[in-house]
């Protein structure tokens, strides 16, 4: 399970998502934050309280992606997550 900073939104603006930090995140996390929209999914997901299977297998099924690729992507927004401080804590199961 993963933890998304609550003082960070999700917003799409002219079909490009963006994570916006609010005021108290701005001395953490970057103002604002272009970002893919199978990232946009996954923010959505952990958000949601998706397990990483669930998001895993959601997101090759419904943006099309091939499970490597999906696995690979999701560590990607992992590390980003995690270097930019909005991952607050991830526990494992």
């Amino acid at each position: 399970m993963f933890k998304l900073r609550d003082d960070v939104i999700l917003e799409k603006v002219s079909g490009v998502y963006l994570l916006v930090a609010l005021r108290s995140a701005w001395d953490v996390c970057p103002f604002a934050l272009q970002i893919a929209p199978y990232a946009a999914y996954f923010w959505k997901a952990i958000q949601d309280g998706r397990s990483e299977e669930e998001i895993l297998t959601g997101v090759c099924r419904e943006r099309g992606m091939e499970p490597k690729r999906a696995e690979r992507a999701f560590q990607l927004f992992l590390k980003a997550a995690k270097e930019n401080h909005y991952l607050l804590a991830e526990e494992t199961a």
